[in-house]
């Protein structure tokens, strides 16, 4: 039986059953159960190959995939929430309960998975077993979207269990010694930084605290759990300390600085949000200038003077639309929310939530109708954060962007308060908080997978959407 309780209550929520097939008996167990991570969906993984999805919501069973062979692990997909990783085999498997689909991405099985929450970016231990020996245990760290071997950190001993910071920069394995010691590792340096050992053996687990300040280890011998406090390094630069205190954007040059998103092309077939919080650096380009263009179809941009907009609804249309008032001194001091919206009639755009004027024309045009459908990206065009789909020159952005959000409906139709930070939901395409503060990949955080690729733009912290607690302009600043 499965129950999920309510914590402050003590009262029991729902009760799963493990579920009845032929050869059921009294021997099948769970071996783990795992919340996604909105809190909507449970999964539960039986010793005896099956794995099942729970509605938390309506306490109805959802989705069930037979396994080939025993489950050892399984963990939802922290990047794309349709998928779920799971171990059984000698493989990591990803698994969609909506198709079935099963894609082998890496020959590394294990006993035990964790996902990094803001890095594509899987964590596995094998320990001793079955079929294995020391000679074949291991962790390793596995960046699934990435064709490089994976970094492979304890090897010839028993590891129990892994947990990995959120961007994937640490990671602490737990050994099966007569110490029972457990070690934080460096993952790109693939050293141990920082080991602990209580003198009782048999660590069967660990994991790390919200704000990466602590580890928690459970020990079977004497069942205790014990709290040990991490090093400073990790909270600082494992993705904790600048997610809570610092917030970070990226600089472009308008030369030759930009995003590239080859995931995120538009069909044509719906209404379109496009929002960013941006900073200027001049307040006339001297020409078009794109902060965020969608496929080859539609952009929010800064046209020369003004806060302007593009779509191109039919093939040889092209619509341009420009606020009537002119951008002010004080959009080039702090962060601007801009956002455009097009529902099949003209495009809208929004300044901190304020609908503009706009003047629009057309620039090339066999019909000036719009309605949706409209014409889908042109093959090769993708969508792009500070440069045109065609990656023209001519129309790039100079200046800051922070916080990229990419809809499928159209969110605004009167003025509204700008969120500080955009949330995903249903209609969310691709969402960047421009979180990471080092690297040359953006995390879409939407879910959907549609990472972009950093080309020579610069990692800046600023401010809270550009100003200190004393609501004054920050002076942005190189990252380190």
């Amino acid at each position: 039986m499965i129950r999920v309780w309510n914590i402050e209550s003590g009262d029991v929520v729902h009760e799963f059953p493990l579920g009845e097939r032929p050869g059921d008996g009294e021997h099948s167990q769970v071996r783990c159960v795992r919340f996604s991570q909105d809190g909507t969906r449970l999964m539960a993984a039986r010793n005896d190959e099956l794995l099942r999805v729970f509605d938390l919501a309506t306490g109805e069973e959802i989705h069930t995939y037979d396994a080939p062979s025993q489950i050892y692990d399984a963990v939802f997909n922290s990047v794309d929430s349709n998928q779920a990783v799971a171990l059984w085999g000698t493989s990591v498997k990803f698994w969609n309960p909506e198709t079935d689909a099963i894609e082998i991405r890496k020959d590394s099985g294990g006993h035990a998975v964790t996902m990094a929450l803001d890095a594509p970016i899987i964590s596995v231990a094998r320990r001793t077993g079955g079929d294995s020996d020391p000679s074949e245990c291991y962790a390793k760290i596995i960046h699934y979207q990435s064709s490089a071997d994976p970094v492979t950190l304890d090897s010839g001993v028993s590891v129990l269990d892994i947990a990995v910071s959120r961007n994937g920069r640490f990671a602490v394995t737990t050994l099966q010694t007569p110490k029972g010691e457990s070690r934080l590792w460096d993952v790109a340096a693939q050293e141990v930084i920082y080991e602990f050992a209580p003198e009782v053996a048999t660590v069967v687990g660990v994991d790390l605290s919200p704000d990466g300040r602590l580890a928690a280890t459970t020990h079977e011998s004497d069942k205790s759990i014990r709290i040990w406090r991490l090093p400073e390094i990790v909270r600082r630069e494992g993705g904790y300390f600048r997610r809570a205190t610092q917030n970070f954007a990226l600089q472009f040059d308008g030369v030759d600085d930009y995003v590239d998103i080859p995931s995120l092309r538009y069909d044509g077939t719906h209404p379109v949000t496009i929002e960013a919080y941006v900073i200027p650096a001049e307040s006339n380009t001297g020409r078009a200038a794109d902060i965020v263009s969608y496929g080859s179809r539609m952009n929010i941009a800064q046209h020369y003077r003004f806060w302007g907009a593009d779509v191109v609804p039919r093939r040889n249309s092209r619509y341009f639309v420009n606020s009537r008032d002119a951008i002010q001194t004080e959009d080039l001091q702090r962060m601007t929310h801009i956002a455009m919206v097009y529902d099949g009639d003209e495009p809208r755009i929004y300044r901190d939530g304020q609908l503009l004027e706009t003047d629009g024309q057309w620039s090339v045009s066999d019909s000036t109708e719009f309605s949706l459908p409209a014409l889908p990206s042109s093959p090769g065009f993708v969508t792009k954060i500070a440069s045109s789909s065609s990656g023209t020159s001519r129309a790039m952005f100079h200046g800051i962007i922070d916080e990229v959000r990419i809809s499928n409906v159209a969110r605004y139709t009167e003025d509204f308060t700008p969120e500080r930070r955009f949330e995903p939901d249903e209609h969310t395409l691709a969402l960047y908080h421009f979180d990471e503060g080092e690297g040359e990949t953006l995390v879409d955080s939407s879910g959907n997978g549609h990472h972009g690729e950093i080309r020579g733009a610069t990692w800046v912290r600023v401010g809270e959407l550009g100003r200190n607690a004393k609501g004054e302009t920050d002076e942005s600043e190189e990252a380190d």
